[in-house]
């Protein structure tokens, strides 16, 4: 489908612009990376799966199987995942990563 090949496209984007400013950016001091989200806990994902639920006729925890069907850790990702990760990167702990993209997707292994 053509939203499939618009994802990749925005993915090569995302890792080809976070390679290329870690590069460029490195020689200062500064790191750049990406952290790429599954599916995040909270009000709109569950909007959206209780609207296709919906427009399937089935129930709530049905579509969100569904949804959670391409992961090998079928659970919505905790935005608190997102928050921990984004402050370790900004740390001097991780003062030598730089250029990474980093999925926190509970291995997303492929998209619907």
């Amino acid at each position: 489908p053509p939203q499939d090949n618009l994802r990749r496209q925005r993915q090569m984007c995302i890792r080809d612009s976070t390679k290329t400013l870690a590069m460029e950016l490195g020689p200062n001091g500064i790191r750049c990376n990406a952290i790429q989200p599954g599916p995040v806990d909270g009000a709109r994902i569950r909007a959206v799966i209780d609207a296709k639920a919906r427009a399937d006729n089935i129930s709530f925890e049905e579509m969100q199987d569904r949804v959670l069907a391409n992961q090998s850790i079928k659970r919505l990702i905790p935005p608190e995942q997102l928050a921990n990760l984004t402050v370790y990167l900004a740390s001097p702990r991780a003062s030598l990563i730089s250029g990474q993209e980093l999925a926190v997707d509970g291995d997303m292994q492929c998209l619907e």
